[in-house]
């Protein structure tokens, strides 16, 4: 007796709620279909695995920058104005979270050391022009922009006894990315995102090293320092200008 009557109890609340269910589904598409292409402000922070493509040498001068890892963790916040039917623009700011492999081995360990923290956050910074393509769920946003990264050591002029070094690892980039979502609800998506960067400086350092036959200068010049593919999910908040 007190089964059927949980069983009655059970059916009738699915009776109830599974109408309702479609109903509040069949609002929340409208809301989004209504959002295709209107004003809106995105804010969203990405995971990613950022993968390292430059030329590397053995230089002596060259290992004041370090070699980052084949695969390095970093994270990007970025700020998306979606302000016209099919463009909009975007600031994003990005730390890389890495030790290089080089910057405190051989014969630099000590004087780099003393000159420089260790390099665990690598910062990036771009803005840039922003396509859009949006479904009711699914939307896609190719970009492209300028921005500036900061790699290994940026000295003037350092000097301590044996060693005299300059450095400017500094690089301005070109990004091409394009980033993928899912709109769970009109407020928040989750998001797939792939970016390539191409330096478009160079990074220069020039070390003056005593040796055994007396004081050797090595200059280093590299046009890849930078160069990376960057591959994340993450998620995204979406903010409505539409005027109500």
């Amino acid at each position: 007796m007190n089964l059927r009557f949980v069983k009655l109890c059970v059916g009738g609340l699915m009776f109830v709620m599974t109408p309702l269910y479609a109903q509040e589904k069949s609002a929340n598409v409208q809301k989004l279909e209504a959002l295709r292409y209107q004003r809106q402000l995105h804010l969203s922070t990405t995971f990613v695995g950022s993968i390292d493509l430059a030329r590397h040498s053995d230089n002596p001068a060259a290992r004041i920058f370090g070699e980052p890892p084949s695969v390095a963790p970093a994270e990007d916040i970025r700020l998306t104005h979606l302000c016209g039917a099919r463009w909009g623009w975007y600031a994003d700011f990005r730390v890389k979270y890495y030790v290089s492999k080089l910057e405190h081995s051989d014969f630099l360990e000590g004087f780099v050391s003393a000159i420089s923290p260790l390099s665990y956050f690598h910062i990036g910074y771009s803005v840039g022009g922003v396509y859009r393509w949006e479904g009711t769920r699914w939307q896609c946003y190719p970009r492209v922009g300028i921005g500036q990264n900061f790699y290994g050591y940026n000295r003037k002029k350092e000097s301590d006894g044996e060693l005299r070094l300059e450095s400017d690892g500094k690089t301005f980039c070109m990004d091409v990315g394009i980033m993928t979502q899912y709109r769970l609800t009109p407020l928040f998506a989750i998001t797939f995102d792939v970016l390539y960067r191409q330096p478009l400086t160079s990074a220069e350092s020039y070390l003056l090293l005593e040796t055994e036959t007396g004081m050797q200068p090595y200059s280093y010049r590299s046009s890849t320092l930078g160069r990376e593919l960057n591959v994340g999910i993450g998620i995204n908040f979406c903010f409505s200008l539409k005027k109500k």
